[in-house]
């Protein structure tokens, strides 16, 4: 008879709760700014009193899975809040679900709640485990995936995390960094390859029940030096979280020994089977989707419409991305805001701004370009400007709803905003400079926008994206028709 090690398990619930509180206690300030009219479309979300519900439900979540008790509240509560507050968000709020700082607290409630639900119709663990090994096969889909996204966007040639060391939106020590390393090709050749590599082994080991465990100790070890340098919040240590799940033993046992004892065997009871058919079906269905939506992207296959169309949908609403964390085009760009107004100007946000010590600024908007939820923002924000002609529309739109938020917290109506965009440039020696792309103002007496941009500016901004990676088309739509563009140097 097999048996659950609850030991890992145990460990990996309090630590999740841990990160989903610290988690609460981070955003917790900014609730009224993201669920805000300007951030959120969802109008029922700008109400205080369902925000101040979010903080209770999140809290006691929380709460439960630290205690470790009655943990299938906890993960269920949480499941339920995470999908309105960052899945569905995607396509509704400016930081679009905080990206992969909302899905895979998402992704691990999900399966916490099953585990949770399989104990207990059938305590002695066997349904349980064929769940936590359902998590382990996404994980490692996740990390295969985003280690394939990096070697087609650039990583391989040395186009990639270099980018987000020396951003002061993403990375604690950018200027010491930018400063004191000599970026070179074979160091961003290097660099690209070790994190292909890290993702791509670290996938395949936790594909493999026998060697598992030892996957999981190498993400560990990778997400404690990610956590080091970059500004994710508790997205590093929820990841350790995850792979301490994956060290115990019970992952080593294969999936057709647990199958066999949930579906052949009859000790195990038809509800309790039941517990195991969301996880499986959302394994099947992430296969099935990433297999159609990489030969949409990669390929440019465009299935028949009966195929395609609720392809996008469940890619749009489980959901199902292509997992472009850090590509050169999400973190090669950063903005310097000012607020001007009758020849005051007031920095609001630079690389090299003291915010703690500026006291122009209210204490929230202090802090708020401190929280990787801004980071997130700005860069979905101008990463919108960089697509077709489809997307300026929606960058527009959401420019004006960000300076709407801005000019409130900052409690003026007259003036304007001035955002100067910073593109962070390769020379032909790989070595890293800072580039100004021209100014982009927004007036506030009637939020018209003037781009100061020139042509050549406007040309060159739109070009870095195309270097290696190609837009998508719509959230959850991945056809294609732009070809990419040659790589241009300084």
């Amino acid at each position: 008879m097999i048996e659950l090690n609850l030991i890992y398990y145990d460990i990996f619930k309090i630590l999740c709760g841990i990160c989903f509180g610290v988690d609460l206690l981070s955003y917790s300030p900014f609730l009224r700014k993201i669920f805000g009219q300007n951030y959120e479309k969802r109008i029922w979300l700008n109400s205080a009193r369902v925000q101040n519900l979010i903080i209770v439900v999140w809290f006691i979540g929380s709460i439960l899975l630290i205690l470790n008790t009655l943990p299938i509240l906890g993960f269920g509560a949480l499941l339920l809040l995470y999908r309105i507050i960052y899945v569905d968000a995607r396509w509704n709020n400016l930081v679009r679900g905080a990206g992969a700082l909302g899905i895979v607290p998402y992704i691990v409630c999900f399966y916490g709640c099953f585990t949770e639900l399989a104990l207990i119709l059938e305590p002695t663990g066997i349904v349980a485990m064929w769940n936590i090994n359902m998590f382990r096969i996404h994980i490692a889909l996740i990390l295969i995936c985003a280690a394939f996204y990096k070697f087609k966007a650039g990583y391989a040639v040395g186009e990639g995390f270099e980018y987000a060391l020396v951003n002061p939106l993403w990375s604690w020590y950018s200027k010491i960094i930018k400063n004191r390393i000599k970026f070179n090709n074979v160091l961003n050749i290097l660099l690209g390859w070790i994190l292909i590599l890290g993702e791509g082994i670290i996938g395949l080991m936790l594909l493999n029940t026998n060697i598992s465990f030892i996957g999981a100790s190498i993400s560990i070890f990778g997400f404690f030096v990610i956590l080091l340098f970059i500004n994710l919040v508790t997205l590093p240590l929820l990841m350790i979280a995850i792979s301490i799940l994956f060290l115990s033993e019970s992952s080593n046992i294969s999936l057709y020994v647990s199958m066999k004892h949930i579906f052949i065997n009859d000790t195990i009871t038809f509800w309790a089977k039941i517990a195991s058919i969301p996880p499986t079906v959302f394994i099947f269905l992430k296969i099935t989707l990433k297999i159609i939506s990489y030969s949409n992207y990669y390929l440019g296959i465009n299935f028949p419409s009966i195929i395609q169309r609720p392809t996008s949908l469940l890619c749009k609403y489980l959901p199902v991305i292509i997992w472009r964390v850090f590509s050169a085009d999400v973190v090669n760009i950063y903005p310097r805001i000012k607020y001007i107004y009758n020849k005051k100007e007031i920095n609001i946000y630079n690389e090299n701004q003291k915010f703690i010590n500026n006291k122009n600024l209210p204490i929230n908007v202090r802090y708020r370009f401190y929280h990787v939820l801004e980071s997130v923002t700005l860069s979905s924000l101008f990463l919108s400007l960089r697509y077709g002609e489809n997307q300026k529309d929606r960058f527009v739109e959401n420019l004006v709803r960000y300076c709407k938020n801005l000019s409130y917290e900052l409690n003026v109506t007259k003036g304007f905003f001035q955002f100067e965009l910073i593109l962070l440039k390769k020379r032909q020696d790989g070595s890293i400079i800072n580039k100004s792309n021209g100014i982009i103002k927004v007036f506030l007496s009637d939020y018209n926008i003037k781009d100061e941009r020139t042509t050549m500016q406007k040309t060159e901004f739109e070009e870095l994206i195309c270097n290696y990676i190609k837009p998508f088309k719509n959230f959850g739509e991945y056809i294609h028709t732009n070809k990419l563009k040659t790589k241009i140097f300084l």
